[in-house]
């Protein structure tokens, strides 16, 4: 998945639920710097860190990107997404 489908992906999600991204783009010195993984998705464009709005359904959430492509885990104080397809490295 190009950062562009991926970006194109998130949109609808946006236009279905409400939610707010608190991190998108690293670098890889930003991304050491928040503790990220090595090879995070978010340093290569294909990586978002969300949190849903008050009452938005997290099970709707993930089945609907999942139909479009894109992976949900919970990272516990927020939804990271990224492409179901990535790999690091």
């Amino acid at each position: 998945m190009t950062p562009h489908i991926f970006l194109d992906a998130l949109m609808q999600l946006a236009g279905r639920f409400k939610f707010r991204e608190t991190s998108g783009y690293r670098s890889a010195a930003g991304n050491q710097l928040v503790g990220g993984v090595k090879y995070s998705s978010h340093q290569f464009w294909l990586g978002r860190d969300v949190l849903l709005d008050p009452g938005e359904d997290t099970v709707m959430f993930r089945e609907a990107a999942l139909r479009l492509g894109i992976k949900v885990l919970d990272e516990g104080d927020h939804l990271h997404v990224q492409p179901l397809t990535w790999s690091a490295g």
